[in-house]
């Protein structure tokens, strides 16, 4: 748990002002997503609770299946303090997100926030976040018994955390949470590409932050990791637990005008799809490169 420590020192420092809502969520996961929304993905929503002043707030405690029944039920890992979180469930009034990060302080600054509260004060709450480590074995029973009632959730998302794992324990999240998507459930993924600028500037230093294969330490002790779409592409689909509907990667330029620099930042972005057969074929890779689009809050801190 060192690296959960160096996050807590992370959040301490930088509270939960560092990332910003990930808007673009709502366009990049249309499966997601009502009708309405998918043909205006960025047209604003109303947060989470509002209107609503219940005398007593339900109590924070992991949802029962009987709770989840008719919602569609997602497992965010890495959630961070909610800057996806937020923006995918005011989108989509039928959705229940299960949030995690081995982090404790960035779940209590996701709690902190007016939108967790006010969520818990409504009749049909709409989050439940919790400490939680998708490598280690503590405090998972609950959830795998929770997806087996339910018979599976129905999505996952992975946004720019499997760099923050060690490269050892990478296949074994990835298996964890094949067990508890739903056979045909959505697991969307988005980390660094190799080749990013952030990279660049890492091997400009020559080995001061390496620790192997295009993985290095930021300034701040946390992991970056710059990943290959044929490597991705192993590490979901080799043990035949998915297969792929999307394995791209996505480029933009960002310019600093106060600085007068730009920034050519990759990264890679998939959707697996959980084989209801293992023994099904996976279909050819498709590595092509998207076009443009907007990035909100990717770690740029200590050269990553």
């Amino acid at each position: 748990m060192a690296h959960a420590t160096t996050w807590d020192s992370f959040y301490a420092r930088y509270g939960g002002r560092f990332y910003k809502d990930r808007h673009w969520v709502r366009r990049e996961v249309s499966e997601l997503m009502p009708a309405s929304v998918q043909a205006s993905p960025l047209t604003w929503c109303p947060p989470l609770g509002e209107g609503v002043d219940l005398a007593e707030p339900a109590k924070d405690d992991p949802p029962t299946a009987e709770e989840l029944s008719g919602k569609k039920v997602g497992l965010e890992v890495g959630c961070g303090c909610g800057s996806l979180a937020f923006p995918l469930l005011r989108a989509n009034d039928d959705a229940f997100l299960l949030a995690c990060d081995f982090s404790a302080e960035a779940i209590s600054l996701l709690k902190a926030r007016v939108e967790y509260g006010s969520q818990l004060r409504t009749t049909s709450r709409r989050i439940y976040a919790w400490v939680g480590d998708v490598v280690s074995d503590n405090d998972w029973d609950w959830v795998e018994s929770l997806a087996r009632d339910i018979g599976g959730l129905d999505f996952v998302t992975m946004v720019y955390v499997l760099s923050a794992i060690e490269p050892r324990d990478m296949r074994r999240s990835v298996r964890r949470l094949a067990r508890l998507l739903k056979p045909a459930g959505l697991l969307f993924f988005r980390d660094y590409a190799a080749g990013d600028m952030a990279q660049g500037r890492f091997d400009a230093r020559g080995d001061k932050n390496k620790l192997g294969q295009d993985t290095y330490a930021r300034g701040e002790g946390t992991l970056a990791r710059y990943f290959a779409l044929d490597e991705v592409q192993s590490l979901f689909e080799d043990d035949g637990l998915f297969e792929h509907t999307q394995l791209t990667t996505v480029k933009r330029e960002i310019v600093n005008r106060k600085l007068d620099i730009t920034m050519n930042r990759i990264w890679l972005q998939a959707k697996f799809i959980k084989r209801p057969d293992p023994t099904v074929t996976s279909p050819p890779s498709s590595l092509s490169s998207s076009s443009e689009e907007e990035e909100e809050g990717a770690h740029t801190l200590g050269g990553g």
